[in-house]
């Protein structure tokens, strides 16, 4: 029982820590402190969100809030494979 128990939290604390990679409010603050990971995430939507903040610094807000639509992320993430 211990061990399903301990079992059970770390697979918890590894989803939770998938779901925060991919929070744009989490990836900004991990920036901002030099925190961030050498990479993002594999999947798409960890890349999705990485580059809304690399490449989102300076850009009008238009343009991002284009970017955060769901038809558009379809597309994108229909071109990626």
């Amino acid at each position: 029982m211990l061990i399903q128990t301990i079992t059970g939290i770390v697979n918890s604390t590894a989803m939770l820590r998938n779901k925060l990679e991919r929070n744009e409010t989490v990836i900004r603050l991990l920036k901002q402190f030099n925190l961030s990971p050498d990479s993002p995430p594999a999947d798409f939507s960890g890349v999705y969100a990485y580059t809304l903040i690399e490449y989102g610094v300076g850009k009008p807000k238009a343009v991002l809030e284009l970017f955060r639509q769901h038809e558009i992320r379809q597309a994108l993430q229909a071109a990626w494979g």
